[in-house]
């Protein structure tokens, strides 16, 4: 059980603090959550999103297209289908 939580603990490290942060759909439900709300509730731009989060700024911008496809609006409550396998 210990190697699993240092599996999980290093892809953690490794996803928020690489110089080659993750592609595709590289970041959990959590994380696009959070960059979600951080854009809804705050006025950051992509840039202080992505020193918070780690992702890049196109994947902001990405993951925020992809919520509101799916009907999310600054609005109304954020659902785990706007972010989920965004």
């Amino acid at each position: 059980m210990p190697a699993l939580i240092e599996a999980s603990e290093e892809a953690t490290t490794t996803a928020a603090g690489s110089e080659h942060p993750p592609t595709g759909n590289a970041y959990d439900i959590a994380t696009r959550a959070q960059i979600v709300t951080l854009k809804q509730y705050t006025k950051l731009g992509n840039a202080e999103i992505s020193a918070i989060t780690g992702a890049t700024p196109r994947q902001i911008q990405r993951y925020i297209k992809t919520a509101e496809q799916r009907g999310w609006t600054e609005e109304q409550k954020l659902l785990d289908n706007h972010v989920d396998n965004a």
